[in-house]
């Protein structure tokens, strides 16, 4: 898959789940509804003009015109490190896609609070390879002021999940 395609369906996936969580805000009770409709609405604004620079040729960034400076000067072997490079890349944004997506699935099963400190607690141990010290009170610290906003100062009811 070439690397415009890929920016294509990554910006058409991006705007249509905003635009989504946009229409489904419009569902709520009206108190509860102000902030994800008018975060909703600019961002779906937002994604609208990436859109537009993405699949709207006109509106792409032209590039500036560079001092052109020859590859054998350099050394290395560029061919090899711009493929490695790029596989590494790829390799790096399957995990984060893949990572939302457990997310997802947890929440669904376990619930929205535990599969967030789960979700920290992996990342910062296994990710960022932070100390089994540092990623449970980080963890902890975001959990604890997650459900004191949410569920206990705005009454928020979140998932509990099936289980």
């Amino acid at each position: 898959m070439s690397a415009k395609l890929e920016e294509r369906l990554l910006t058409l996936f991006i705007l249509l789940v905003v635009l989504a969580m946009t229409v489904t805000a419009t569902g709520y009770r009206a108190p509860a509804r102000l902030i994800p409709l008018a975060v909703g609405v600019l961002t779906s604004c937002l994604f609208l003009g990436v859109a537009a620079t993405v699949f709207v040729p006109r509106f792409r960034r032209r590039p500036q015109k560079a001092e052109s400076i020859p590859l054998e000067s350099f050394p290395g072997n560029w061919e090899d490190e711009d493929t490695d490079q790029t596989t590494a890349h790829r390799r790096t944004e399957f995990k984060i896609m893949g990572s939302l997506l457990a997310l997802t699935a947890v929440t669904y099963l376990i619930g929205f609070l535990p599969s967030i400190f789960l979700y920290v607690l992996l990342f910062l141990r296994f990710q960022s390879k932070e100390s089994w010290r540092t990623s449970l009170a980080m963890a902890a610290s975001i959990l604890a002021v997650i459900y004191g906003v949410f569920v206990q100062a705005l009454n928020v009811p979140l998932h509990s999940g099936i289980f």
